[in-house]
């Protein structure tokens, strides 16, 4: 079996990763301004719809989150060792 990785493949895909995580760090740190404009709707209906959906929002992305992080943190730990291999056999080679 032939496998090839390429390391800069592997990084860059954690950069994608982590540009997402920054926009869902963003909003988890905006929750209470967004409950505060909820708390003004006006309708206690809407109120209780509204905040459920921020609380189950802000739970989901959490764990979106740090799957997307530990997931980042692998990819990059990967394309490191790919990349420490390959220099220990050019040296043992050279």
């Amino acid at each position: 079996m032939h496998v090839e990785v390429d390391p800069s493949v592997l990084s860059t895909t954690a950069g994608h990763l982590r540009r997402p995580v920054a926009v869902a760090e963003d909003f988890t740190g905006q929750h209470g301004a967004l409950a505060a404009l909820v708390d003004d709707a006006g309708s206690a209906v809407l109120i209780d719809a509204a905040r459920r959906f921020l609380d189950r929002w802000g739970r989901g992305m959490g764990l979106v989150v740090d799957d997307a992080q530990a997931l980042a943190e692998r990819l990059e730990a990967a394309a490191g060792a790919y990349l420490d291999t390959e220099a220990t056999m050019a040296e043992a080679l050279g």
